[in-house]
């Protein structure tokens, strides 16, 4: 089976910045998305369209830099068995952010913050002529994520690294009745830098998740 299908997709950036240290942007864009093959039928599914729209502030207070933004991605789902459009899922979020350059640029701290909600809107089913309302599985509410990036001051070139990563609880199905428990992911590291001569670098990295 083929399928040839071309769109227009328009994408539109704007940025005020009312200020030198103060930004507030949006962006707008359109995305053409090839389709897949069902193994079982053989049908191909038909290009579908995704739109995402975002609104942000961003400011920087000298060493400090915060921004928040809020967002949503609308995109076409299908009946799995003929490939024809039908519903959508929407993903809306706010995010907000904050990383720091201290200690003479040496200690590099960031924060991060997302409450998102994953839904389908009259999205058929995997199986059968069923149409689901309700979260999409596996679609945690909310992610925090922070970190540190230090350069010792003991060796030069060693960079020593910490994340810390919590994912929400989220559904294990769209009607609601079962759920993921939240779980937390920790990343430790170590990275080393060496000038061998005036063209070559040696860079040494180390990571346990």
């Amino acid at each position: 089976n083929r399928m040839n299908e071309s769109r227009f997709s328009p994408m539109f950036m704007a940025a005020w910045s009312p200020t030198q240290d103060f930004v507030v942007y949006g962006n707008y864009l359109e995305d053409l998305e090839p389709g897949s093959m069902d193994d079982d039928t053989g049908a191909v599914t038909k290009p579908r369209v995704s739109r995402q729209v975002e609104l942000g502030v961003r400011k920087n207070w000298g060493n400090i830099v915060t921004s928040a933004n809020i967002y949503q991605m609308r995109r076409q789902t299908f009946w799995r068995n003929t490939g024809e459009h039908q519903g959508y899922e929407r993903v809306r979020g706010l995010e907000l952010n904050a990383y720091a350059n201290l200690m003479n640029k040496t200690l590099r701290p960031y924060l991060g913050l997302s409450f998102i909600r994953h839904q389908l809107i009259d999205s058929p089913a995997a199986f059968g002529n069923v149409l689901l309302n309700g979260d999409q599985v596996s679609s945690p509410r909310f992610i925090a994520k922070a970190g540190v990036e230090w350069d010792t001051p003991f060796l030069q070139g060693l960079t020593l690294n910490a994340g810390l990563q919590h994912y929400g609880k989220s559904r294990q199905a769209v009607n609601k009745d079962f759920m993921f428990p939240s779980y937390t992911v920790v990343d430790l590291g170590a990275k080393y830098q060496h000038r061998i001569n005036e063209t070559q670098n040696l860079t040494v990295r180390l990571g346990v998740e």
